[in-house]
């Protein structure tokens, strides 16, 4: 038994001791007798998004294991998180945060199943109960979207199962996993209401879930679906493109815009998000030329801000390259100066708050947001050029270069297929950096291991010596040893 113990620890150490003081450990909640009300059925939902916006998932490590390593992002200098990705360096030695990962992943689905158990057994009414057990479906099906994604194929479960048959659960075939995530959302995404109020924004809406549900039927290249859902979600959701792409990033309104599907809410004094701080510059490194450092400092103290950030995550000299004068999205990914002092680094302002007041280090309330318009506008004309339906596909690029361009550029047309899939990327490239999308899209693609090893990070990183294996990440060798129905990803 000390074993399946450790085992049920190694997924759900980020939960705490306290949580493990009750006999029945399976999930945060006990799904016998709990949710006799509506507010405690929310209760067991609301654990669940905690989870979700936790530090190894969207507070910031998914962030990362997303980001480095693909043709956006490198670093101001060697450390930990970066060197594994930028030098590919991956390995049952060195796992990075990747154990960090697949716990906590792990860690939302045993408790969705937990939820989800309770919620069926309860006496709630059938609408109710209906909307949660969608909701409950969606946040289990993030879970495994970034596992299968991450990791390959992995142990499968929607039921709420005891320690010892979780220690001995075999895996199942990521195709098979995606093929029942797709299958449950169809199934249940019309449960969920079209909006919530404000105060519980976090929350899946109907257009979050056939989000989701679209960026796997992308992965499984079911196109003629994919189409019917993106247009779906354009057509019927209510959503817009905001009209000032610099707007999405306001940190005064919170990330409440037009055209978020999906975010995470964070707060100051409460729950905060970690990532600010890897985009927030480091004093100490700042400016380029000393000889400006005491007018840097006066600038920032005028202004109320501090650069007291981590300054790690900067956009790489390729993608600077590659970004157009003349397009609105540069200023927001890309920049070397504060109130026209140059600085040492390049960063990415669009994720970035210096204000000391509201937002110091370790304790920023900037919102992530997962989800966007503008990301199924681009999927949505990447399904319809699969099928040879370019001009239509151009419509919907045209849409987001719409927005992007000052003054307008010309409406793209009569693009071949190949064309249309090299704008595609290009556009997901400027329009989506940092935002979590570009290392999926590269494998979906299947050119991330090309892009890696022929990558430029700079002069502290070589990726050169990536293998194919390198797609998906490693598990921890202690855990493949003491779970049975575990395997370790192949090629490590």
């Amino acid at each position: 038994m000390k074993k399946y113990i450790y085992i049920f620890i190694l997924i759900l150490f980020s939960m705490g001791c306290d949580e493990f003081l009750e006999e029945d450990t399976r999930g945060i909640l006990s799904p016998d007798g709990f949710y006799a009300t509506e507010a405690q059925a929310n209760a067991g939902v609301f654990g669940l998004y905690n989870i979700v916006k936790s530090n190894p998932i969207y507070g910031r490590n998914i962030l990362l294991y997303t980001t480095y390593g693909t043709d956006d992002m490198t670093s101001s200098r060697r450390f930990g998180d970066a060197n594994t990705l930028l030098d590919a360096s991956l390995s049952t030695s060195n796992l990075g945060a990747t154990v960090g990962i697949w716990n906590n992943l792990h860690n939302l689905v045993v408790n969705a199943n937990s939820v989800f158990t309770g919620v069926t057994n309860s006496d709630l009414s059938p609408v109710i109960k209906d909307r949660i057990l969608a909701e409950t479906i969606f946040l289990r099906s993030v879970g495994y979207y970034h596992l299968t994604h991450m990791f390959g194929s992995v142990p499968y479960h929607t039921e709420d199962l005891p320690i010892d048959e979780l220690a001995v659960l075999g895996e199942t075939s990521a195709e098979d996993i995606v093929a029942e995530l797709v299958s449950d959302l169809k199934a249940t995404e019309d449960n969920l209401p079209t909006s919530y109020p404000s105060s519980e924004a976090i929350r899946a809406t109907r257009w979050a879930a056939k989000t989701l549900r679209m960026k796997l039927l992308l992965w499984q290249n079911n196109w003629a679906e994919a189409e019917v859902v993106g247009k779906d979600i354009i057509n019927n959701s209510g959503l817009t493109l905001e009209p000032n792409f610099a707007d999405l990033w306001d940190n005064d309104v919170d990330g409440f815009t037009s055209e978020t599907i999906w975010q995470m809410i964070y707060a100051f004094d409460l729950q905060t998000s970690p990532i600010t701080d890897f985009y927030v510059p480091r004093l100490r490194d700042e400016p380029a030329d000393q000889a400006d450092r005491q007018a840097l400092i006066d600038a920032l103290n005028a202004n109320g801000d501090g650069f007291t950030g981590f300054g790690l995550l900067i956009p790489s000299d390729p993608f600077i390259a590659s970004l157009a004068p003349d397009d609105t999205r540069t200023p927001l990914n890309f920049t070397q100066e504060y109130e026209g002092i140059a600085l040492k680094f390049p960063y990415t302002p669009k994720f970035q708050n210096f204000d000391q007041q509201t937002s110091p280090r370790f304790n920023h309330r900037d919102n992530t947001v997962v989800f966007r318009l503008a990301d199924v506008y681009l999927m949505l004309a990447e399904a319809l050029n699969e099928q040879n339906k370019g001009d239509e596909a151009l419509t919907f690029i045209n849409v987001v270069r719409a927005r992007a361009y000052e003054p307008d550029r010309p409406n793209l047309i009569g693009l071949d297929q190949a064309a249309i899939k090299q704008v595609i990327s290009d556009e997901r490239r400027w329009e989506l950096a940092g935002e979590g999308h570009r290392r999926y899209d590269l494998i979906r693609w299947g050119t991330y291991i090309e892009t890696v090893r022929n990558y430029d990070y700079g002069s502290l990183w070589d990726p050169s010596g990536i293998q194919d294996h390198q797609v998906l990440f490693p598990l921890s060798p202690t855990q493949v040893e003491l779970t049975p129905g575990l395997q370790q990803t192949p090629g490590y």
